[in-house]
């Protein structure tokens, strides 16, 4: 499982990992060999960072005096400066000297190593095969937060959770802010929402993470249906939110006008979360001037397939159901039914508008069902076909009428929609269409309506060819 959403970690576990490990802490390698000048000497260079020359030295050394330790820092070199064919000298010191105590130096180095090639699944298997009593104090708190990145990435949260805790109960370092981050992201994960809250909290106190835990604060606030919260605090994030989290942020925002009631609110962030081309916009603000305008909307939108009418329709009903109103969407036979109902759940199933479906295959009680929640107005929108003017459907408050293939249906058809509001007024009304109509002969057949067109297709749309 990818955690797209922790690089802010990575990029700042990557980062340290250049700074932090020049120098070994200062620390040298506690080993049996006699004191020599030569070696004293080699190991001085070592700990300064300059491997190839201290292996020069080392391999001198070996080839004079022999030993373990001085073969050890000649591999931990290689390991250090990546030389090829190092871990092949790793695997034959480990096999030789098992019980070495550099050998837990040489796994470290190496975990590292695979960590900054992001090849977490190896970092994860050498950072398992030590523990932090086997490393120096000053390598402890990176083992164990890139160990804890490893499981992450490989989806182990839980046991990801459990080490970036002991990184963050630590004493204070580079580490502790990434750590609560993650902290906050697994939990968010996880769906703790309040406990996520409350760990990006702690770690938007630090500038590099501010913004990035900000935005998860926002997103569990909605998750929580703090509505209020997220159009409070969200407009003004969106002005700064990087590109790629635009769109969804709108979306949270458009859903949260719209259960506080705000419909234009909502139509306008509910635009920003989709790649809307030039000619949807413009098609929807003139639908939006037409409802705006205190008289029935009779509209023909002519698009080709895949030019986005659907979207279309879906940003018109949300003008309509912000407002109050039903919406009704029909269409010619059950199949295109299905489809419209199927693209309708999936644009609006979060924002909790209820939606149904209504054929001639319906079952009797399903049906019953529906002709309730139209009547009682529970149910926003309505997907369906001829079934939806039988004489017995009957809407609350019938305020938008979409018909997909207005010429198999007819006039009189039609006409009987406007027939369905209890409240008494006609509905407005959208007609789509896919079928090219040359502009005098949609004047002949739609004189009564007016006509716009979505000359654009959305990018990576081909066009359609008629054969």
């Amino acid at each position: 499982m990818k955690l797209k959403h922790a690089a802010a970690v990575l990029t700042f576990a990557l980062a340290l990992s250049a700074g932090l490990r020049a120098d070994n802490d200062g620390i040298s390698v506690k080993v049996a060999y006699t004191d020599t000048k030569a070696f004293r000497e080699a190991v001085r260079l070592y700990e300064n960072g300059m491997y190839s020359r201290s292996r020069y030295l080392f391999d001198e050394l070996s080839d004079k005096v022999g030993g373990s330790d001085i073969r050890a820092y000649s591999v931990l070199c290689d390991i250090r400066t990546e030389a090829p064919g190092y871990e092949g000298r790793m695997k034959s010191f480990i096999a030789a000297f098992p019980h070495s105590v550099m050998v837990p130096q040489m796994r470290y180095y190496h975990a590292l190593n695979l960590f900054d090639a992001m090849d977490y699944e190896k970092a994860s298997e050498e950072f398992y095969k030590i523990t932090d009593k086997d490393l120096y104090r000053g390598q402890r708190t990176e083992y164990t937060f890139k160990k804890a990145y490893c499981d992450l990435e490989a989806g182990r949260l839980e046991s990801a959770k459990e080490n970036f805790m002991k990184v963050e109960q630590k004493q204070f370092s580079d580490y502790s802010a990434p750590s609560r981050y993650a902290i906050g992201y697994i939990e968010y994960q996880l769906k703790n929402f309040p406990d996520a809250i409350t760990w990006f909290g702690k770690a938007s106190f630090d500038n590099r993470f501010k913004d990035i835990s900000n935005y998860y604060i926002l997103e569990c606030r909605f998750m929580l249906n703090d509505y209020k919260y997220v159009t409070d605090y969200g407009v003004k994030m969106y002005e700064t939110v990087p590109a790629d989290r635009k769109a969804h942020l709108a979306r949270i925002i458009s859903e949260s006008f719209l259960v506080q009631g705000d419909a234009e609110s909502a139509r306008r962030f509910y635009e920003l979360s989709s790649d809307l081309t030039g000619a949807q916009k413009r098609v929807i603000k003139t639908i939006r001037e037409d409802m705006k305008s205190g008289h029935q909307m009779n509209r023909l939108l002519q698009g080709d397939v895949g030019s986005g009418k659907t979207m279309v329709a879906v940003l018109t009903a949300l003008i309509a159901i912000g407002n109050g109103f039903q919406t009704c969407i029909m269409a010619p036979t059950e199949v295109p039914s299905q489809q419209h109902y199927k693209n309708i759940q999936k644009f609006l199933a979060p924002t909790g508008v209820r939606s149904a479906l209504l054929t001639g295959s319906t079952k009797a009680a399903e049906r019953r069902e529906v002709h309730a929640g139209l009547e009682d107005g529970s149910i926003g929108i309505i997907v369906g076909t001829h079934a939806l003017i039988e004489d017995n459907v009957v809407f609350r408050n019938l305020g938008l009428a979409i018909i997909d293939e207005q010429h198999r249906f007819g006039v009189e058809q039609r006409a009987k929609l406007w027939k369905k509001s209890s409240c008494g007024a006609a509905p407005h009304v959208l007609v789509m269409t896919a079928t090219p109509i040359p502009r005098t002969l949609a004047m002949t057949l739609y004189g009564d309506l007016d006509v716009s067109v979505i000359d654009e297709l959305p990018p990576g749309r081909k066009p359609v060819q008629t054969i």
